[in-house]
């Protein structure tokens, strides 16, 4: 593998209702505190897009701040989209690894303790969970014809295609992985949230010949890197 580049890197941290004191992070001070800090240059009480989950409508509704920067051990990336509903604290940063997140929250929760409302409960309490996407692009050192070789099931796909499609044209294909629950009641290949499907298909914009490849995972970018490279090592077996 090489050319590997960290498209993105999203943590979800997920809290119990009342946990997230919506209506003391919505007023003028600790929203704008929060902006100053990670130097977001959009900023707005407003209903954030899904993105681990579907957001509940609530008021307030929320916060969505974008297109800020961080700075964990002296290392500096963008900030793509910080998002607070009164479920979830959601970060997206770019171009560097999933655990730089843990020092953003850790800031965060600095500057919420600032702000204490008088029932003596925490802005911003303990999370009960987490939830990571993350997203790759990179060259294989494997084509794609060494897939249908190894996968039999796209030598017969290619038989029926190559009854009417030209000789010259190249077929590859895009894998998705989804995950749900037995009873959950699937809504189709588009669902506007992370954590529902893995994707591996050709990084747009590239050709067959490039070899380049976008992948999405529910994983951190450490966990998706080593999945990416086991893909690989079996492709080459």
């Amino acid at each position: 593998m090489t050319n590997l580049t960290l498209l993105s890197a999203s943590q979800a941290f997920h809290y119990q209702p009342d946990d997230i004191r919506l209506s003391y992070l919505s007023m003028v001070e600790p929203f704008n505190t929060i902006q100053h800090v990670f130097q977001f240059r959009s900023a707005s009480l407003s209903t954030p897009r899904a993105t681990f989950a579907p957001v509940e409508l609530t008021n307030p509704p929320g916060l969505q701040y974008e297109w800020g920067q961080g700075n964990i051990d002296n290392i500096t990336f963008p900030i793509r989209l910080l998002t607070v509903d009164n479920r979830r604290v959601v970060w997206e940063i770019a171009g560097a690894h999933t655990e730089h997140i843990d020092g953003l929250m850790s800031q965060l929760l600095e500057i919420c303790s600032m702000f204490q409302p008088e029932d003596g409960d925490a802005t911003l309490g303990p999370w009960q969970s987490t939830s990571w996407f993350s997203e790759l692009s990179f060259t294989l050192d494997v084509s794609i014809a060494r897939w249908k070789e190894k996968m039999a099931i796209l030598k017969i796909i290619d038989e029926a295609l190559y009854q009417v499609i030209p000789a010259e044209k190249h077929t590859f294909p895009s894998i998705y992985v989804h995950n749900y629950l037995e009873h959950e009641s699937y809504p189709g290949d588009f669902r506007p949230w992370y954590g529902s499907r893995y994707t591996l298909s050709l990084r747009q914009g590239t050709t067959v010949g490039d070899n380049t490849f976008y992948s999405a995972a529910p994983l951190t970018t450490h966990q998706h890197i080593t999945l990416i490279e086991r893909i690989e090592k079996f492709l080459k077996g």
